[in-house]
Formats: C-alpha cells, structure tokens, sequence
C-alpha cells in the first residue's frame, strides 16, 4: 500500500472541495475513473493525501500505475461518497471498523475529529497484515480514540466482544454509530455480523451500501 500526496488546486485553492471520508476519483486519459481513498481531512487542502494499492488484475489500478509513471499532473473529479461525520451524525459514540484502503478512510474521520477537538470516544478495528508511515497515526494514544489491531480471522470476535459489552472500549454510553470502511466482500462481512447480534442497519453506513448494493 502506497501513501500518496497530491496538490490540488494549484490555480484555484478553493476548487476542490470534501469533507472527510468522502473519496475522489483520478481521471485517466482513456476514460478510466480511478477511485481513491483520502486519508486526510479537509484542513490539508490544497494537500491531499491519498491511499494506493497497486493490483496488476485491476484495470484501475493499472491504470493509476500507468498515470503515476508517465503523468506529472492529473484531472481530479469528485469528491464522492456520503459517509461523513455530518450525515452519519455520532452524538455518542463513533465505531470504524475497517480493512485495505478503507484505513483511509479512517485516518481522515479520524484526523478531522481531532482537530474538531470534540472528544467524541471513537473506537477503530483496524484489519490488517499491512501498515504505512500514515497509517500509524491510528495508533497515537489519545484520551478519545481506542484502535485495536488484528487479523481478519481475528475481526469477529473483536467485533462481538464491543458488541456483547454494550458499549465500544472507550466506555461512552449511548448509540454507537458504525463505520464500515473497506471493499464491499469486507463491509458485508461486517454488516452480517453486526445485524446478527442485534445491531440495527440505520446504525451502519459504508460507501459499499451505494455503490455495490446487494
């Protein structure tokens, strides 16, 4: 996994706009949209830092190889995705569970949160084997944020042990509102074991709910 930064907006600061956990999409001169996670929040701008895994069986990923080796600019468009502090709206407690590029999308709620100085308790359950120089901002110890780190094998435990406690490890009461960030086999994973020990669906939100329904 590859951390990437772009300067948007060289001409026009303000023409690129998001809010964190929104993602953006690369425009290849073929036509090609490739999608790809922001890890940071919107105060960066003009700077956006931005999550990459190169996967020869992708055609976007191929594609965004080949801008990165042969482009010295390139055509944004975007910002996507409705997964945002301001639609999800946490009062209690925030929960983000997430796998592959959806680390980005965590570290960007993530760092907007802290910067927002709410102090609203947030628990991360991060899946992975892989980690990146950004990625270890999710693991700074902070008085709101918990991250837990496991295998995915480990994940469902994990999840079930937050869940059957009645409150995520940072000891808020109250709803907890969850974040579901990752590819779609992953968010569905993580929907059907949470909807299995009594979690209610308005409570989840994914981009994978939009853009790969099931």
């Amino acid at each position: 996994m590859r951390t990437i930064t772009l300067a948007v907006g060289a001409h026009n600061p303000t023409s690129f706009q998001f809010e964190a956990g929104q993602y953006l999409g690369v425009m290849h001169p073929n036509g090609t949209l490739v999608p790809l996670s922001i890890a940071s929040a919107p105060a960066r701008l003009p700077l956006v830092e931005l999550m990459y895994r190169s996967d020869l069986t992708s055609n976007n990923a191929l594609a965004f190889d080949d801008l990165l080796h042969s482009s010295t600019s390139m055509q944004i468009d975007g910002p996507f995705g409705d997964v945002t502090l301001a639609k999800v709206h946490p009062t209690h407690e925030l929960r983000i569970v997430a796998s592959g590029t959806g680390v980005a999308q965590a570290l960007s709620l993530v760092e907007a949160l802290g910067q927002a100085s709410t102090n609203l308790p947030t628990q991360v359950l991060w899946a992975t084997q892989i980690e990146t120089p950004s990625s270890h901002r999710l693991l700074k110890d902070q008085p709101w944020l918990t991250t837990t780190r496991c295998r995915s094998g480990e994940l469902p435990a994990k999840l079930l042990a937050s869940v059957e406690q009645g409150q995520s490890a940072v000891g808020g009461k109250g709803e907890v509102k969850t974040i579901i960030a990752g590819p779609p086999d992953f968010v569905y994973q993580v929907t059907d074991i949470l909807l299995a020990a009594g979690i209610s669906l308005d409570s989840l939100a994914a981009d994978a709910f939009a853009y790969a329904p099931r």
